[in-house]
Protein backbone atom coordinates (compact mmCIF):
# COMPACT_ATOMS: atom_id res chain seq x y z
CA UNK A 1 0.00 0.00 0.00
CA UNK A 2 1.15 3.75 -0.86
CA UNK A 3 1.27 6.19 1.82
CA UNK A 4 -0.09 9.71 1.46
CA UNK A 5 1.72 12.50 2.65
CA UNK A 6 1.17 15.87 2.84
CA UNK A 7 4.23 18.39 2.48
CA UNK A 8 4.21 21.86 3.00
CA UNK A 9 6.52 24.06 2.54
CA UNK A 10 6.89 27.90 1.18
CA UNK A 11 10.24 26.60 -0.60
CA UNK A 12 9.98 25.63 -4.04
CA UNK A 13 13.22 23.48 -3.50
CA UNK A 14 12.58 22.05 0.04
CA UNK A 15 8.69 21.04 -1.86
CA UNK A 16 10.83 19.49 -4.17
CA UNK A 17 13.34 17.68 -2.09
CA UNK A 18 10.95 16.39 -0.14
CA UNK A 19 8.52 14.72 -3.07
CA UNK A 20 11.26 13.59 -4.55
CA UNK A 21 12.39 11.53 -1.05
CA UNK A 22 8.90 10.54 -1.17
CA UNK A 23 8.57 9.35 -4.77
CA UNK A 24 11.49 7.58 -4.03
CA UNK A 25 10.07 5.14 -1.18
CA UNK A 26 6.59 4.95 -3.82
CA UNK A 27 4.66 6.93 -1.35
CA UNK A 28 2.07 9.83 -3.14
CA UNK A 29 2.97 13.28 -2.30
CA UNK A 30 0.55 16.13 -2.02
CA UNK A 31 2.45 19.69 -1.87
CA UNK A 32 1.24 22.68 -1.21
CA UNK A 33 3.19 26.11 -0.38
CA UNK A 34 0.60 27.35 1.87
CA UNK A 35 -1.32 26.42 5.32
CA UNK A 36 -4.75 26.86 3.65
CA UNK A 37 -3.78 25.05 0.24
CA UNK A 38 -2.87 21.90 2.78
CA UNK A 39 -5.77 21.98 4.88
CA UNK A 40 -7.88 22.01 1.80
CA UNK A 41 -5.78 19.43 0.57
CA UNK A 42 -5.81 16.99 3.37
CA UNK A 43 -9.65 17.16 3.67
CA UNK A 44 -9.36 15.52 0.14
CA UNK A 45 -7.03 12.95 0.21
CA UNK A 46 -6.52 11.97 3.84
CA UNK A 47 -2.86 12.05 4.06
CA UNK A 48 -1.68 9.45 5.98
CA UNK A 49 1.90 11.49 7.29
CA UNK A 50 2.24 14.83 6.87
CA UNK A 51 5.62 16.93 6.70
CA UNK A 52 5.48 20.87 7.37
CA UNK A 53 7.40 23.44 7.23
CA UNK A 54 6.79 26.22 10.14
CA UNK A 55 7.69 29.05 8.53
CA UNK A 56 4.83 29.38 6.05
CA UNK A 57 3.29 32.62 4.68
CA UNK A 58 -0.46 32.38 5.62
CA UNK A 59 -0.09 30.63 9.10
CA UNK A 60 2.33 28.94 11.05
CA UNK A 61 3.50 25.23 10.88
CA UNK A 62 2.18 24.91 14.74
CA UNK A 63 -1.31 26.24 13.79
CA UNK A 64 -1.38 23.95 10.47
CA UNK A 65 -0.52 20.65 12.51
CA UNK A 66 -3.36 21.71 15.12
CA UNK A 67 -5.75 22.62 12.16
CA UNK A 68 -4.72 18.87 10.29
CA UNK A 69 -5.36 17.28 13.76
CA UNK A 70 -8.58 18.85 14.25
CA UNK A 71 -9.70 17.47 10.80
CA UNK A 72 -12.16 14.38 11.21
CA UNK A 73 -10.05 11.16 11.37
CA UNK A 74 -7.02 12.98 11.74
CA UNK A 75 -6.56 13.04 15.48
CA UNK A 76 -3.43 10.49 15.01
CA UNK A 77 -2.17 12.15 12.09
CA UNK A 78 1.83 11.62 12.28
CA UNK A 79 3.48 15.10 11.98
CA UNK A 80 6.87 16.02 11.22
CA UNK A 81 7.63 19.36 11.49
CA UNK A 82 10.57 20.99 9.78
CA UNK A 83 12.37 24.45 9.76
CA UNK A 84 15.43 26.64 9.28
CA UNK A 85 14.21 29.63 11.49
CA UNK A 86 12.47 27.90 14.65
CA UNK A 87 15.37 26.32 16.18
CA UNK A 88 15.25 26.78 20.21
CA UNK A 89 13.88 24.22 22.37
CA UNK A 90 11.10 26.26 23.18
CA UNK A 91 9.90 25.94 19.45
CA UNK A 92 10.64 22.41 19.63
CA UNK A 93 8.24 21.76 22.95
CA UNK A 94 5.44 24.20 21.42
CA UNK A 95 5.69 21.65 18.33
CA UNK A 96 5.36 18.73 20.06
CA UNK A 97 2.77 20.08 22.41
CA UNK A 98 0.63 21.26 19.17
CA UNK A 99 0.26 17.56 18.31
CA UNK A 100 3.77 16.81 16.29
CA UNK A 101 5.57 13.55 16.84
CA UNK A 102 9.04 15.00 15.60
CA UNK A 103 10.79 18.20 14.85
CA UNK A 104 13.62 18.57 12.57
CA UNK A 105 16.23 21.49 11.66
CA UNK A 106 16.98 22.72 8.31
CA UNK A 107 19.22 21.97 7.09
CA UNK A 108 18.43 18.44 7.34
CA UNK A 109 20.11 14.67 6.64
CA UNK A 110 17.49 12.98 4.10
CA UNK A 111 18.90 9.84 5.15
CA UNK A 112 17.27 11.08 8.96
CA UNK A 113 14.31 12.26 7.30
CA UNK A 114 13.67 8.73 5.25
CA UNK A 115 14.05 7.12 8.45
CA UNK A 116 11.83 8.58 11.02
CA UNK A 117 9.33 8.93 8.10
CA UNK A 118 9.22 5.72 7.34
CA UNK A 119 9.30 4.63 10.85
CA UNK A 120 5.93 6.75 11.48
CA UNK A 121 4.03 5.38 7.99
CA UNK A 122 5.01 2.02 10.00
CA UNK A 123 3.90 2.70 13.39
CA UNK A 124 0.78 4.64 12.57
CA UNK A 125 -0.59 2.27 9.72
CA UNK A 126 0.03 3.88 6.47
CA UNK A 127 2.37 1.45 5.28
CA UNK A 128 2.60 -2.31 6.46
CA UNK A 129 6.29 -2.87 6.18
CA UNK A 130 8.47 0.27 5.80
CA UNK A 131 10.76 0.11 2.44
Amino acid sequence: MSVRVLIADDSAEYRDILAGMAGSLGWEAQVCADGASAIETARRVRPQLAILDIGLPDMDGFALCRGLRALPGAEQLPVILISGTYRRDEDRLRGLSDGAIDFLEKPFRLAELISKAKALARDYGGEDTAR
